[in-house]
């Protein structure tokens, strides 16, 4: 997509996990939020469920009035606070999900199609 910007909630050290520890995602987040900063975004993709909490964390980080409960992570999941970037959830395209088709080609691309409309509507 054009004039698209790519970040990371987390980087996790560890090659034996799949996921990275709660303080790896604590120490990231200043720099997630800088990023966010450098380049404002219109539309967020998390890609996986610990990219949206890092997304939710980030925009309550902001002062954006999350609803309650907050939101859960969900494939084509969207939420849209006021004068926040919409949030769009995506299966993470990690070998895991890709070779048993729980995320096809097909489904990325209409979350990205999804997130063009979005941003041409902004």
């Amino acid at each position: 997509m054009p004039r698209t910007a790519c970040g990371s909630a987390v980087h996790s050290s560890s090659r034996r996990r799949n996921k990275p520890l709660p303080e790896e995602i604590l120490r990231c987040s200043s720099f997630f939020d800088r990023e966010l900063e450098l380049v404002p975004p219109r539309v967020m993709l998390a890609l996986g469920g610990i990219a949206w909490e890092a997304s939710l964390a980030f925009l309550n980080r902001r002062g954006f009035e999350l609803p309650r409960p907050r939101p859960r992570f969900s494939h084509q999941g969207e939420l849209a606070v006021d004068g926040a970037p919409v949030l769009i959830g995506c299966y993470h395209v990690s070998q895991q999900n890709t070779q048993t088709g729980r995320l096809t080609a097909a489904m990325l691309d209409a979350i990205l199609d999804r997130a063009r409309c979005l941003v041409s509507m902004s």
